[in-house]
């Protein structure tokens, strides 16, 4: 009989640790969509303005080493044309079905491992003429997700120690 309000309590404490993990690992990775978002976004107003591929041109990320957001411009066969998202030497190339997935006020958002151990939020916008893919590596959110795990266990942890020291 004393064990029950016990287990009640414990079940209580990991649902609640844990949702409040899901929704704030969740928040973060959503919120890697946003900067990549925004560069497909106006890098496409430029290109539907006339402005041309070269008024894209941000000099070269290297998607393996450095975390700086990107962009990369397909035409609409799905071959990239300009951008500044590079593994080696080339311009990086996402699959052709995930980028002319986007429709025109529909961006289109992926998680992008273009080699083992890439991993690349991305959002692709339609713009008249091309395909705009934004990037950003995700070693950051991940780490800080990382970082949330430790200290929600941590938390876990002392709320468990609490409600089994007042048990007894």
């Amino acid at each position: 009989m004393h064990r029950h309000p016990l287990v009640s309590r414990i079940f209580i404490i990991t649902i609640v640790f844990a949702s409040m993990y899901v929704l704030a690992q969740q928040q973060g990775r959503l919120m890697a969509n946003d900067m990549p978002q925004l560069l497909a976004t106006q890098t496409a107003k430029q290109l539907d303005a006339g402005l041309g591929l070269t008024s894209i041109q941000m000099g070269g990320t290297d998607l393996a080493n450095d975390p700086v957001p990107f962009v990369i411009v397909y035409d609409k066969k799905g071959r990239a044309v300009a951008g500044s998202g590079y593994l080696g030497k080339k311009l990086a190339v996402m699959p052709t079905g995930v980028v002319n997935h986007a429709k025109p006020g529909a961006p289109h958002a992926v998680t992008w491992a273009p080699r083992e151990g890439i991993r690349i939020a991305t959002v692709t916008v339609a713009a008249k003429e091309y395909y705009v893919v934004g990037g950003q590596s995700l070693k950051m959110t991940e780490a800080h997700a990382k970082r949330l795990l430790l200290l929600t266990a941590l938390g876990y942890g002392a709320s468990l120690f609490v409600a089994i020291a007042v048990q007894f």
